[in-house]
């Protein structure tokens, strides 16, 4: 039985721990808490189509979740 706190990532052939993963997180939304202020509403979510490959309405969504509510955006 797999142990709950890895997760797989099959393409890097490695294991990380949740406590990475968590901590990882956490990173990236300090990075953009500061990163956002230099990227426009277009910009933005473009960014987000490239990173995520979303449909274009959730690209405006998260778009305004990173701005509005960082919780929901996280």
């Amino acid at each position: 039985m797999a142990d709950p706190k890895r997760v797989s990532v099959p393409a890097a052939g490695k294991m990380f721990s949740t406590e990475q993963l968590e901590r990882w997180k956490d990173q990236i939304a300090e990075w953009w808490g500061k990163e956002k202020l230099r990227y426009d509403h277009k910009r933005t979510v473009e960014l987000f189509r490239n990173w995520f490959g979303v449909s274009k309405k959730e690209e405006i969504e998260m778009e305004f979740n990173s701005r509005e509510d960082p919780e929901k955006f996280i």
